[in-house]
């Protein structure tokens, strides 16, 4: 099973803070990805995949508990299955001054590789002057007037990259 992280860059004025809509390991929103899978056939997804992680507790030894996040999925080509699950806690919000390749949520995908993530909506940035904005992101980019001043996301960029 291979880690991978989710890095995020973007141009941002006037907003302090920029993450999805519950924090930046928010499991409710929907993830969309281009995906690769492992396998003999080589087969990518044309289409971007839209997976929704739901938590699902489950006991593990000496009754500690862990929630797991993920979402299995299979090749149109080969049947052959693969998993991505989100890993909590792992992530960082974008910040004003700290906006250039910030790790924003880290996965575990086995017989997936991760090739493409498309932003969509359900991000929350917060303005310079603390106040929230509900915007859709799949244009990668949001421009508008707020409090007198120009609040700007721009450049916003995704990639994945491997996490030791």
């Amino acid at each position: 099973m291979s880690k991978v992280m989710l890095v995020v860059s973007a141009e941002m004025r006037n907003i302090a803070l920029l993450q999805p809509r519950a924090s930046s390991y928010d499991t409710t929103i929907n993830y969309f990805f281009q995906i690769k899978i492992l396998s003999i056939c080589g087969w990518v997804s044309l289409e971007k995949v839209c997976v929704s992680l739901r938590v699902k507790e489950k006991p593990i030894a000496r009754n500690k508990r862990r929630n797991y996040n993920y979402a299995s999925l299979r090749c149109d080509g080969c049947d052959r299955r693969g998993v991505i699950s989100l890993i909590s806690g792992h992530g960082n919000p974008l910040r004003e001054h700290h906006c250039r390749e910030v790790g924003l949520m880290s996965f575990n995908s086995d017989g997936l590789i991760l090739v493409t993530y498309s932003f969509n909506g359900g991000w929350l940035p917060v303005t310079t002057s603390s106040q929230e904005i509900h915007v859709d992101l799949v244009g990668r980019e949001y421009r508008n007037v707020i409090d007198e001043n120009e609040a700007t996301i721009t450049n916003l960029e995704a990639k994945f990259v491997p996490k030791g």
